[in-house]
């Protein structure tokens, strides 16, 4: 009798380790190191991107009414949360110039807000009330990308996804010894392909529960993004790490310049070399605090 199929989201898993290798084994010889962008993604692209994860804060009256289900009424990219609250992006460079920090590309969330007790939670009230999410492109953006990524490869039918084992969504996956994984540097990952235009379509788990599915109230707030995706052509490949709050992208000089241009994203041009640790911010003042016990 032959094996159930299993899915990761609206993809399907690969149970096959030479297709795995086949799909996977350029990115595992063109990163190297770690803690850099090249050790997310492979040193093979003309450019690299950083997407920031917006933080967020709740509506304020300025933002009321909104224009639309998804934009506040000054243009802010907004959404409304399963209790009826209405929730609005704040930009890293907004927190940036409130709190007197400088926004480039390196920037990391505690050197902006001056402190490593603002790592995983916290609030400054005015400027915004929940940290950037970690380890997941919010849905919103996965879209935008995807929308965005779909002119630059000749395979959008075919994209080939990643998760970390170690990530909690994948649990009834990552103690299954046959599966062969893609042996990325501390990050084994478990594969799944699809169309690109799948990615979005469920959050990134391997057990459905009724917010993974689109159009229930806690979706956009549930999903999980894969840890790393490319198209079957290799044109261009996404990263992102389970402990970051931002997500990488290499692809042409044509392609990074698109995402670069679009308004609703906040993105910045980086370096294959360039630093992914909390101390990459070599610019902005050194944050306040215990780094170990943030």
């Amino acid at each position: 009798m032959p094996d159930a199929v299993r899915h990761l989201g609206a993809m399907l898993v690969v149970d096959d380790a030479a297709q795995v290798a086949r799909a996977g084994g350029w990115v595992l010889e063109g990163t190297r190191g770690w803690g850099q962008v090249h050790s997310l993604l492979p040193d093979v692209f003309e450019s690299y991107a950083r997407i920031f994860h917006p933080a967020l804060r709740e509506a304020e009256e300025r933002d009321l009414p909104l224009k639309s289900a998804s934009e506040s009424r000054t243009g802010v990219p907004a959404r409304i949360r399963h209790n009826g609250i209405v929730w609005c992006e704040v930009r890293w460079a907004e927190v940036a110039h409130a709190n007197g920090r400088v926004a480039h590309p390196a920037m990391e969330w505690t050197a902006i807000t001056g402190s490593y007790e603002y790592d995983w939670h916290g609030m400054q009230p005015g400027i915004w009330d929940e940290v950037p999410q970690r380890g997941s492109l919010p849905l919103r953006l996965t879209e935008r990308l995807c929308g965005q990524l779909a002119a630059f490869t000749s395979t959008p039918e075919l994209c080939w996804c990643a998760g970390w084992e170690g990530d909690g969504n994948m649990i009834g996956l990552w103690s299954d010894l046959s599966l062969p994984r893609l042996a990325m540097s501390n990050r084994a990952m478990i594969v799944a392909r699809g169309s690109l235009s799948s990615v979005p379509q469920r959050s990134f788990t391997d057990g459905f529960e009724a917010w993974d599915e689109p159009g229930h109230p806690q979706f956009a707030e549930s999903y999980r993004s894969p840890s790393l995706w490319w198209p079957d052509d290799r044109a261009w490949c996404v990263a992102t790490d389970v402990d970051l709050q931002s997500t990488y992208l290499g692809g042409s000089a044509e392609c990074v310049a698109r995402l670069l241009n679009d308004e609703q994203v906040e993105v910045m041009p980086v370096s294959a070399e360039q630093s992914v640790t909390i101390d990459a911010d070599t610019i902005n003042p050194t944050p306040f605090g215990d780094r170990d016990n943030r």
